[in-house]
């Protein structure tokens, strides 16, 4: 009975690693991608960034593997939030 917990595990943990390296091939490493209105809105709420952080962290609780992928997505949106808001990007 054991086994099949594994397995299941083991089938939700690949499954979350391919989904997430699959949106970091296709949105997070992408620089001219546009962000969906609401996560640049999010982004100005430190609570915002507290709770992707906290993500990350869940994620590496739960598999370590999980939460480095986890960890390069949330880089990426970070930093690409960070250059996006920028005043000197918007020469403001």
């Amino acid at each position: 009975m054991a086994s099949k917990e594994y397995d299941v595990n083991s089938i939700l943990e690949w499954t979350a690693i391919i989904g997430i390296l699959t949106y970091i091939l296709f949105a997070g490493s992408v620089f001219e991608i546009s962000y969906p209105k609401e996560l640049v809105d999010l982004y100005a709420y430190p609570w915002w960034r507290i709770l992707v952080v906290s993500l990350v962290v869940i994620g590496a609780w739960w598999c370590s593997r999980i939460g480095l992928v986890m960890a390069l997505a949330v880089f990426l949106y970070l930093n690409d939030m960070d250059i996006l808001t920028s005043s000197f990007l918007n020469n403001q």
